[in-house]
């Protein structure tokens, strides 16, 4: 069964990304997230007990633009998909909250993206990814698409032509490029991470990402990632429990991470603070503040199951923002 409340609000037109403008392009992946609530993680060759299944939406394009929907940027999206996506609950979800789909690919004879999730307590996760064969398939996104959007967010999931296209295209077009390497960073050789690093104005990635990273590229230091790129502005490695930090060419800054009342997940926290950024260099906020209001996204997503935050709006990110910022002020 398939659950997301935000289903539930009124359908919006689905309208033509042709000649609109958007604050966000967010080009990535679209996934189903089946989760599996278990009482523990098995050793090898151990088993655990399944206390509950449900499935949610998911996928770090999906994660990205359905929460800035929800707080009013205008959003399109970029995926490719499976044919079990045209009827889903989940491209109903994206049109009803006014985020464009033109650019979602279906693939013919293919079923989408699709993560399987065991999730214990203490927040203790085993995590299988299902992607989806796209080597023979374009997203089709041109120059013009790019003209078209303020800021551009794109991970380094599996389609390697069609990320390499979309450099093409999109560089020197748009104004802000926000990447995100994700666990791809595994997967990539160390020539491609150099170009979509080199891509973006801002990188997101979590320690163990930068781990991988710094080795994958023979460096030491995170700072380096930044030096080494004519256009990298920023880096910003997300630490759990202890917030984050943002590497800057000349300093570095810790950010505090903001807790909500209870932990029900760690699933798409990540995704929920690359959200907030982004919602703070839409309203043209310093690096810092943009941070803070990514810990404050985040934290709507520790409370609240699956891996995106559906109980969210304006009033309360702006509340729990002073509550946990007091000296800093929001205005949108």
């Amino acid at each position: 069964m398939l659950w997301q409340e935000k289903v539930s609000l009124p359908r919006g037109d689905l309208v033509s990304m042709h000649g609109k403008r958007f604050d966000l392009l967010a080009v990535g992946n679209i996934a189903f997230e089946d989760v599996f609530k278990v009482d523990r993680i098995p050793s090898f060759e151990g088993t655990g007990l399944i206390l509950g299944t449900k499935t949610h939406f998911g996928g770090r394009a999906g994660n990205i633009a359905l929460p800035l929907s929800y707080l009013g940027l205008k959003v399109a999206v970029a995926a490719f998909v499976g044919e079990d996506f045209e009827k889903s609950c989940y491209k109903q979800a994206l049109i009803s909250n006014h985020v464009n789909i033109d650019k979602i690919h279906a693939i013919r004879g293919k079923e989408s993206p699709r993560s399987i999730v065991f999730y214990a307590p203490k927040g203790k996760m085993f995590r299988f990814f299902e992607p989806i064969d796209s080597s023979a398939s374009t997203l089709n996104l041109r120059k013009v698409d790019f003209e078209h959007c303020a800021i551009l967010y794109i991970t380094a999931f599996d389609g390697e032509d069609s990320i390499r296209q979309i450099i093409k295209e999109a560089n020197g077009v748009v104004k802000t490029v926000v990447v995100a390497l994700g666990e791809e960073v595994t997967r990539k050789n160390a020539n491609f991470l150099r170009r979509i690093i080199n891509f973006g104005d801002y990188l997101f990635l979590n320690n163990f990402e930068l781990k991988i990273l710094l080795e994958r590229l023979g460096l030491s230091d995170t700072r380096d990632l930044i030096l080494r790129s004519e256009r990298l502005n920023s880096v910003v490695v997300t630490e759990g429990n202890l917030g984050s930090t943002l590497y800057k060419k000349d300093e570095t800054l810790k950010i505090p991470p903001v807790f909500p009342d209870q932990i029900v997940n760690t699933l798409g926290a990540g995704d929920a603070y690359v959200a907030g950024f982004i919602l703070g260099l839409t309203k043209n906020y310093e690096a810092a503040k943009c941070a803070k209001l990514g810990s404050t996204l985040s934290s709507f997503a520790l409370e609240q199951e699956g891996a995106q935050p559906y109980q969210i709006g304006v009033p309360m990110v702006k509340e729990r923002f002073k509550l946990s910022f007091p000296q800093e002020d929001v205005l949108f």
